[in-house]
């Protein structure tokens, strides 16, 4: 990619949307959020998934990628039902990979009309007994899943997949897949600046509470905005390979 392309100033409306309806899949308990909405049964997504499945390799711990299968209906819900009776048995992400295999090279896998109990024949490859993921399958758990998985994607508005949203703040937008990597990652990056002016603003805010008491909630919520700003500056720095300055206490005196 050239350099100049690279770093490019993102554009509102051209490189990603605002949603509407903010808000990230799961709780971000301290994570930055990048969701990706798939479809097992889309060529779009089984083509980009060895290139997003080595970029979401590089991400650092505190950064969650979660793949959300699109519940749009029909053909649609029984992948989302795969997908997440596959992960309530804990085998999901090793088979993730495996299943587009199956589907779009293999032919192991049916396109159209994928019966339960040929889901379970598949899953047996990893251990998982056919009793067992069926059970899974038409389990409460699993459609609750499928139930917030269609919720999402109905807030969020996404056009199609595969679709990357960050922190369910942003929808992004491109036209290819290196373009989509580009983009979720300069929108990452803007956090650096906004990481900056949020410690400015908890300095000032400390400061004047010093001469007059401010209302305490105002200033906890600086100081967490503050705080994660501050994880994704360290997210980028790590992905683009910049080594970070990190601080040192300085010198005690000797004695």
């Amino acid at each position: 990619m050239r350099s100049d392309i690279a770093n490019a100033p993102l554009v509102e409306g051209k490189d990603y949307e605002r949603i509407a309806q903010p808000g990230p899949f799961q709780p971000l308990a301290g994570k930055i959020e990048v969701v990706e909405v798939f479809g097992y049964t889309c060529p779009h997504c089984a083509r980009f998934e060895p290139q997003l499945e080595a970029w979401a390799a590089k991400l650092p711990a505190d950064v969650r990628f979660t793949p959300v299968p699109a519940a749009f209906g029909g053909a649609w819900d029984a992948c989302a039902l795969a997908y997440y009776a596959a992960d309530e048995v804990g085998v999901a992400k090793r088979s993730h990979a495996a299943v587009f295999k199956a589907l779009h090279q293999d032919g192991s896998l049916p396109m159209q009309n994928v019966s339960a109990d040929e889901l379970a024949n598949f899953y047996k490859a990893y251990g998982v007994t056919p009793d067992r993921y069926l059970q899974a399958l038409r389990g409460d758990a699993v459609q609750k899943k499928v139930d917030a998985a269609r919720a999402f994607a109905q807030r969020t508005k996404i056009p199609g997949t595969p679709a990357l949203i960050i922190n369910g703040q942003y929808l992004v937008r491109g036209d290819s897949f290196d373009d989509q990597l580009r983009i979720a990652s300069a929108l990452i990056a803007q956090a650096h600046v906004c990481r900056s002016l949020a410690r400015s603003a908890e300095r000032r805010c400390q400061h004047l509470n010093a001469i007059e008491p401010l209302a305490g909630v105002g200033l906890a919520y600086i100081n967490r905005l503050s705080d994660l700003l501050f994880v994704a500056a360290r997210l980028i720095a790590r992905r683009q390979g910049i080594a970070e300055i990190l601080w040192q206490p300085a010198a005690k005196p000797e004695n």
